[in-house]
């Protein structure tokens, strides 16, 4: 019956139905009960907007259908999948609606499940969001709101999400006062392929992130706490197994030492694949925002290709992509 209802629903809240992709480009799809698509509508958010604190505060009741919101955290990053949204619904609610109040076009609706056994006459749901590359880092405030058998949506709930860079910024891009790095010379590619991003340094040390420091050694030890010191974040796809990352980062906290720095492209491992694209890009702070933030922003960028012959399990220096010098 409340599978019914939620077709019903459906029907009420748009008159033509969105394609298969329509939501694919959105910055945010997405997913309930393991494997299914949400339904994707065009427009703003039904219901009534989020009550104030002061509302809260003086006693004012949310419009039914009501429903709560919990995140599986209070930060995601560019790109990031499998995203965890829940809630508890009032008697009312067959569904729910989920969108930014200020990115994309449109929101998502899904179906509530089971009552809650916790609380009779309530009904919970659950849904997996997956989060698009291109999101500007910063905070952005996610909304939910209920609806009811007859299409009826009540008061709006949300939270705010930090969407952290997929460049490490120690979340300057949400965090008031919070430093960025110097500066990050990163590189993303599109095939599970064992790539390694690798610099010669003005000291002619060869970094990689199996040699993942740019420190010198003094006296046979290396303080990577040294000023100048860049540091690999990881070391992705290493030995062919899929990590869940296809990127690598070298991070200077402080300004690089003086010099020239000359910068490979380096394909330990081609995992059966028959090329890699790539994409090289260097990272720097930008102008404080209003808020306090200071976001990375991209300062250089250039793509290559490698194929698999070129693979050489790092005896090589590998395809010299660019350099850069600083002053």
């Amino acid at each position: 019956m409340r599978a019914l209802l939620v077709l019903f629903v459906l029907a009420l809240l748009g008159c033509s139905s969105e394609s298969l992709t329509a939501g694919f480009t959105e910055p945010i799809r997405v997913r309930y009960g393991g494997t299914r698509n949400a339904q994707f509508f065009s427009g703003d958010l039904p219901g009534s907007k989020p009550l104030t604190s002061e509302e809260v505060l003086s006693g004012v009741k949310p419009s039914l259908p009501s429903t709560t919101l919990t995140t599986a955290r209070g930060v995601v990053v560019q790109a990031d999948a499998g995203f965890v949204l829940s809630g508890i619904t009032s008697k009312e609610a067959v569904a729910v609606g989920i969108r930014f109040a200020d990115l994309g076009t449109g929101y998502w609706i899904l179906p509530v499940t089971s009552q809650d056994p916790a609380l009779p006459g309530t009904f919970t749901w659950s849904a997996t969001a997956d989060f698009g590359a291109g999101i500007e880092p910063g905070r952005h405030t996610l909304r939910v709101v209920a609806i009811d058998g007859a299409g009826h949506a009540g008061t709006q709930v949300e939270t705010s999400l930090c969407v952290a860079s997929a460049v490490p910024d120690n979340l300057s891009a949400c965090s008031p006062g919070a430093t960025p790095p110097s500066t990050v010379l990163s590189m993303t590619w599109d095939t599970p392929v064992d790539l390694d991003l690798r610099v010669i340094t003005p000291q002619g040390k060869i970094v990689d992130p199996k040699h993942p420091s740019t420190a010198l050694a003094v006296n046979g030890q290396v303080d990577v706490t040294a000023k100048g010191t860049g540091i690999f974040d990881r070391d992705a796809v290493r030995g062919c197994i899929r990590d869940g990352y296809q990127s690598e980062n070298l991070v200077w906290q402080d300004p690089p030492l003086l010099g020239t720095y000359f910068v490979y492209a380096s394909l330990y491992d081609a995992c059966g694949q028959s090329a890699v694209r790539f994409k090289v890009s260097i990272s720097r702070p930008g102008p404080e925002l209003d808020g306090g933030t200071q976001p990375l922003i991209s300062t250089f960028e250039r793509t290559g290709e490698l194929l698999a012959v070129d693979a050489d399990s790092g005896a090589k220096l590998g395809l010299f992509v660019t350099e850069f010098t600083v002053q």
